[in-house]
């Protein structure tokens, strides 16, 4: 009877620290990630979007209390907000490799297998050359219509 007590009891002491152990885990900022709101264990910040406030209202208030770079996370994802138009234009003109990468969701991956498609694949050269390819095509099935338009 008394085994059964104990080994009830370290079982449950094992789950309590394995809990406690992934939501630390879970709501820990990682190294070199700009200050933001702390997040929730499971749903992370989206507590904040869920109110009356409309977001860039929101992204407003973090903005005047963790400064113009704001780290939040949305589910299991942490996001980088640059709210500041000179930060934002830096970010995207003089280091768009940096910046041109696409987040990696589940279902995204699995519709485009693995991201092998041009709108969620990464930028890489084969991309370009997909991209640039696909532009070509529909260009000159657009140019073909238009032509056939004209002569109605």
């Amino acid at each position: 009877m008394l085994e059964d007590i104990t080994s009830g009891l370290s079982l449950l002491l094992v789950a309590v620290v394995l809990l406690i152990t992934w939501m630390y885990l879970n709501i820990r900022r990682p190294p070199g990630m700009p200050p933001g709101p702390t997040p929730y264990p499971v749903i992370g910040n989206l507590s904040v979007f869920m109110g009356k406030t409309p977001p860039h209202e929101a992204f407003t208030d973090m903005t005047k209390k963790y400064g113009p770079i704001i780290s939040f996370k949305v589910g299991p994802n942490w996001a980088v907000v640059l709210n500041n138009y000179e930060l934002t234009q830096e970010a995207l003109l003089s280091k768009p490799n940096d910046f041109s990468g696409r987040p990696s969701f589940y279902l995204f991956d699995w519709f485009t297998d693995n991201k092998k498609d041009i709108a969620m694949a990464q930028p890489t050269p084969i991309w370009k050359f997909h991209r640039k390819l696909a532009h070509s095509a529909i260009r000159s099935v657009y140019d073909h219509v238009q032509s056939l338009v004209r002569l109605i």
